[in-house]
This record gives structure tokens, sequence and C-alpha cells, in this order.
């Protein structure tokens, strides 16, 4: 309601710059008042969200029926806070918004990362110069899609047991992707995952103290840098024995059924110490035991 000071000014006889000022005052005041009202309605939601209760469950709720967090709480960047939009405020709210779009799109790109190592050529058999099989080939075709793999994979000989015709290196032959290929989506893939964590840091207002805030957030982004930056690594310069690993730790930083699974198991294993130590006991004892009893 206007006051009445302020109403008669605007409906008074007289007319002029008395009655624009009144106008434009009283426009800047429920501006304000607008403000005021937002701020003292996210002051509330964190206030309900720090205490024990229904307030916090009730806020978590609305953010997952809306499909994104409405509004801010600890260790994550308030973009309403000054009620005056910045371009930082402006970038956190649009990058906040495409990290929940975007997420399954990051996980796709982690699993497609980690069946890399089912279809591309194996790790161990990329450089076997050093093995007779290779040395005794004159030429070896394909060595820049396969490596060494594809002459090793279908090499066939005698076996030890005196079985002729026998595939030394029996395999599922699944090499679907050459070499250049795979570092390619490889490439594309961890393009995604960069950006994603990137968008990350924008939703945090590009403030390292909130990205890294303690707890399971700081756990989660320092593990997900590192093994990008490892994978990054070993992409530059080709070294593909870590790669597998790495993959499988980026794909189970994304997965937060995995990780609940598996932060429920590591609570269990104090529990059951004792049993698992006896039952190892048991083993060593009748390992022991058989082995002596028979030599």
């Amino acid at each position: 309601m206007i006051p009445t000071e302020t109403t008669s000014l605007m409906f008074s006889p007289s007319t002029g710059e008395a009655g624009e000022e009144s106008f434009a005052s009283n426009k800047d005041t429920v501006a304000k008042k607008g403000i005021g009202h937002i701020q003292t309605a996210l002051a509330k939601r964190r206030e309900s969200l720090s205490e024990q209760g229904v307030g916090k469950a009730a806020f978590l709720i609305k953010d997952a029926v809306i499909g994104m967090r409405d509004a801010p709480y600890e260790g994550y960047y308030d973009p309403y806070e000054h009620g005056e939009g910045s371009l930082r405020d402006y970038l956190s709210v649009a990058a906040g918004r495409l990290v929940v779009q975007l997420r399954w799109i990051t996980v796709l790109a982690c699993w497609a990362l980690f069946l890399l190592g089912f279809v591309e050529p194996p790790s161990w058999c990329r450089e076997a110069s050093n093995l007779n099989i290779i040395a005794n080939q004159l030429t070896v075709s394909n060595k820049d899609e396969y490596g060494d793999c594809d002459v090793l994979l279908h090499a066939t000989g005698t076996t030890i047991d005196g079985q002729e015709n026998r595939e030394l290196y029996p395999s599922t032959k699944s090499m679907i992707l050459t070499y250049r290929e795979s570092k390619h989506i490889e490439i594309f893939g961890l393009c995604v995952v960069s950006f994603f964590m990137l968008l990350k840091l924008a939703d945090d207002g590009f403030r390292l103290n909130l990205f890294f805030y303690s707890g399971k957030k700081r756990r989660l982004n320092t593990l997900q840098l590192a093994v990008l930056a490892g994978l990054s690594f070993c992409t530059a310069i080709d070294a593909v024995e870590p790669k597998p690993i790495l993959r499988m730790l980026l794909l189970a930083s994304f997965l937060r059924g995995f990780q609940k699974e598996f932060f429920t198991v590591v609570q269990m294993i104090p529990q059951m110490s004792a049993p698992l130590s006896i039952l190892a006991i048991i083993i060593l004892f009748y390992g022991w035991f058989g082995t002596g009893a028979y030599i």
C-alpha cells in the first residue's frame, strides 16, 4: 500500500517535477521492498537449512521436484545475495541449470571412455617388438592402426603341452577401433568432462573456496580433476597402461548409486573385521595343513 503522503503528492492539483519525483521515489521504494523480500526469503532458507528438522528436507524436496537448486545453501555460490545481478551472478545461474541438464551427457561420455578398453587394441601388445614372433615378421601390416596386436592376437603355434596350431594369445579379437580412432574418441570424451567441470566452477561463481568446499564436495571435485588431469597427460604422451584404472575412477566419481553402495561397504568393514579375520586364519591354517600333509 502506498503511504498517504505519497498518494496526496501524486494526486495533488499541481503537476510537474514534484509529481514525477514522487512517482520515481515510489517506484524505487517498491523495488527496494521487492529486493528486501527476496533477501529475507533467502535468509530464512539458509537458516532452515542450517538447523535440524523438516525445513531442510522441505527445500531439498522442492529442488528435486523442480529439477534444479532453487537457491544456494551452505558451500555453494549465492547469485541472489547482493540483489543487483552481476555478470558472475548471471553465469552462475546459467551454469547451474546446464549442470543439471548436461550431467547425463557427461555420464555417457564417462561410460564411453570406460568401454574403450573393450574395443580398442590392448595396451600390452601395441609395442611388442622384443618378442620373437614380431622379430621374425619381415613386415607388420596395420602397425599404424593396431600396433603389434594384429600379429600377436592372430599368432598360432605349438603350445607347451604339444598341441599344434593353437592360438598363442587367446582373445575375443574385439579390436573394433583402431589406435587413432580410440584416441580421437578419448579426446572428445575428455573435452566433454572438462567442459562439465568448468560449468561446475562457474556454478560456484568461479570461487575456488566454494568449488573445493570442505567435505564430500572437496573430495569429489579433487578426485575428478586429478583423474581428468592424469588421463589428459597419459593421452598426450601415449601412455596407455594407467588408462583403464583412471577411466574406471572417473566413471565411479559420476555414479552416485555406486558411491552410495561403495561407502556402505566401507562402513561395514570395521564391523566385519573380526569374522573376516577368523575366516582368514582358518583358510591359512587349512592351506598350510594341506600343503604340509602332501609334501
